[in-house]
């Protein structure tokens, strides 16, 4: 599944509250090394094991073992039938009598060899340990390094509490420690018991990848947001409780004053009348971007997070005249070869492309974008003179206008959403208008910025 495949699956998954936003992260793990004392346990139980040692120093009567080891004599039958049945001792008989002699096969000597060289001993075992919920844990089958979490722009979800797990943690996991030690062993390690964590060999950081899902309080003005952690296309609860009642939002990038409802932000830009129409009734189009963008019932709709990388491909796909996007980050995340291929391919169609950036106000060294998506902008650029490719500055609106369609505003960053780690949680659902006029209107304000 896609993180926006995710991300609507669980879109209400809140009763009471909506999705504001999400972004990829990585849960904090450490993968250790540990150095454990262990007990291997014997192959055979005591009474094989003593049956086996009496054939082995040569008394083969059954009678004479049955006395030579005080048992009684049902005992002594049920358990070599038990070692004969395993192929361990062997039974003959001789021609001039017809008692029985037992025999020792390889197999029971192969036996009583594993029960002779069991002892106490010290086994270098591998483990991940779960840095929220304090916990040992089988290896992740796929995992982040520090390094990559940078290049990808993942966020880092802190560990709580902040300190690295050692021995004297782990010796309160010895059971599950035992346990993982047994799954990932071979035969004779599920046979064993961890008898003591002796010391750490080494530590290192990775990361599990999840989606975190910010929902806010549905109906409220501003408020703080409830995040929830998507691993492997499944909600985990106790990722979140923990998460929660460490107070890890902040750390996270949700602000201190919560989370601002988005139709604040768009009644600055469209205007209270036009965002009260989103209450009214309208078409819904739930699969196809193209359709959702005709509009239907007001022209007015509110555009959910997870739905603005496809109404963003879609209106690249499809643009005929005129295609403006105001985003203040550019991250090769998102700006991939990809991208680039489409907004080439709206270019030849002879598409009249605006696109401005940034946020900082100095140009020099700007944060706000990556090197090597800046000079490949400014290549389409000067090979597309219809291409207004400017650095507009403090720019905090993220607007997309496609054709005469379409306009959304929103707070939802187009061209950084899967590589700006930095950034604060907010509301990232838009308002679309579908409206002729209201879209001229935007267009008409944000054109003139570009020339």
């Amino acid at each position: 599944m896609t993180t926006e495949e995710v991300v609507e699956r669980f879109a209400d998954a809140r009763p009471g509250f909506v999705l504001a936003s999400y972004a990829e992260v990585g849960l904090p793990y450490y993968r250790i090394r540990l150095r454990l004392q262990v007990l291997e346990h014997k192959a055979v139980g005591p009474l094989e094991e003593y049956s086996l040692r009496a054939v082995a120093a040569g008394i083969t009567d059954p009678a004479n073992m049955q006395q030579a080891l005080g048992l009684d004599a049902n005992v002594v039958q049920a358990t070599i039938v038990a070692l004969v049945e395993r192929e361990a001792l062997s039974i003959e008989h001789t021609d001039e009598t017809a008692d029985e002699s037992l025999g020792l096969t390889p197999r029971g000597e192969d036996l009583l060899a594993d029960a002779v060289q069991v002892v106490s001993s010290e086994r270098i075992v591998d483990i991940d340990f779960d840095g929220l919920l304090r916990e040992p844990t089988p290896f992740l089958s796929q995992y982040l390094e520090p390094r990559q979490l940078g290049e990808r722009g993942i966020r880092e979800v802190p560990p709580h509490p902040a300190r690295r797990p050692d021995e004297v943690e782990l010796r309160t996991h010895v059971a599950s420690i035992e346990e993982i030690a047994r799954q990932a062993g071979g035969p004779r390690q599920q046979l064993s018991d961890v008898l003591a964590v002796r010391g750490i060999e080494r530590r290192l950081r990775i990361f599990q990848p999840a989606i975190a899902l910010v929902y806010r309080a549905e109906g409220s003005r501003r408020s703080q947001g409830q995040v929830v952690f998507a691993v492997g296309g499944q909600l985990s609860e106790r990722h979140a409780q923990v998460f929660a009642e460490a107070g890890l939002g902040r750390k996270l990038g949700i602000a201190k004053r919560g989370i601002e409802d988005a139709r604040t932000m768009a009644s600055r830009i469209l205007g209270p009348e036009l965002v009260e129409q989103l209450d009214a009734p309208t078409v819904s189009a739930e699969s196809q971007p193209a359709a959702v963008a005709a509009g239907g019932g007001t022209g007015v709709r509110t555009v959910q997070t997870y739905e603005h990388p496809a109404i963003l491909s879609e209106a690249l796909g499809t643009s005929r005249e005129r295609l403006l996007l105001v985003s203040p980050w550019l991250r090769r995340a998102v700006v991939n070869a990809t991208f680039l291929a489409k907004l080439e391919g709206a270019l030849k169609r002879g598409v009249k492309v605006y696109l401005g950036w940034g946020m900082s106000a100095s140009e020099a060294a700007s944060p706000d974008a990556d090197q090597d998506v800046l000079a490949s902008l400014s290549d389409l650029s000067r090979q597309h003179e219809q291409f207004h490719f400017k650095r507009l500055g403090r720019t905090h609106a993220k607007v997309l206008i496609c054709d005469r369609r379409f306009v959304v505003v929103t707070s939802f960053n187009w061209l950084s959403f899967k590589g700006d780690p930095k950034r604060t949680f907010r509301d990232e659902r838009g308002t679309m208008v579908a409206i002729e006029a209201h879209v001229d209107e935007q267009f008409d304000s944000l054109s003139p910025r570009f020339g």
